[in-house]
């Protein structure tokens, strides 16, 4: 699954397509003409696990916050408006409920559940979160969710930076 922002090159999907089924989302920036990314959101369903896939957060829940603290990277957080119906206002969103929301945009990796449904962001594995501070703090990401028997176990890995 990818979040979108692709830029102009289609070689992360190419790679990505190379070793497993791909659904992929439009994004900040997007190949052009390529048949593989068409929608701003999906639902994909894996061992009966809904995961909605979307880029921008705001989009989805416009009242939806991601707050940056860039002193440790899992610091950092999603907040909703307390009076918020979550799962209703996914379902809307969604055309039908969903258990797991992935949305990139960020460029931080970050793991939270709220009113029961799992948030993902999985980072970025070419381009950390711009402007973190301290320098560093922030490393390329991917995130893996490993489904069985309907049990979601979410993995953030940092991977070594190239530079």
């Amino acid at each position: 699954l990818h979040c979108g922002d692709l830029g102009t090159s289609t070689a992360a999907l190419d790679e990505l397509e190379a070793i497993a089924p791909l659904k992929a989302t439009l994004g900040g920036h997007n190949p052009q003409n390529d048949e593989r990314v068409r929608e701003d959101q999906l639902v994909v369903e894996v061992e009966g696990v809904r995961i909605g896939l979307t880029f921008q957060m705001e989009k989805l829940a416009p009242s939806a916050q991601f707050i940056h603290e860039h002193h440790t990277p899992m610091k950092h957080r999603l907040e909703f408006p307390a009076d918020l119906d979550i799962e209703e206002d996914i379902k809307k969103r969604f055309g039908r409920p969903v258990d797991v929301v992935a949305f990139g945009g960020t460029h931080a990796a970050y793991v939270g559940w709220h009113q029961g449904v799992m948030f993902v962001n999985p980072g970025s594995p070419t381009l950390p979160e711009p402007g973190a501070e301290p320098e560093g703090v922030v490393k390329p990401a991917v995130a893996l969710l490993y489904i069985q028997g309907g049990t979601i176990s979410p993995l953030i890995m940092d991977l070594e930076s190239s530079k």
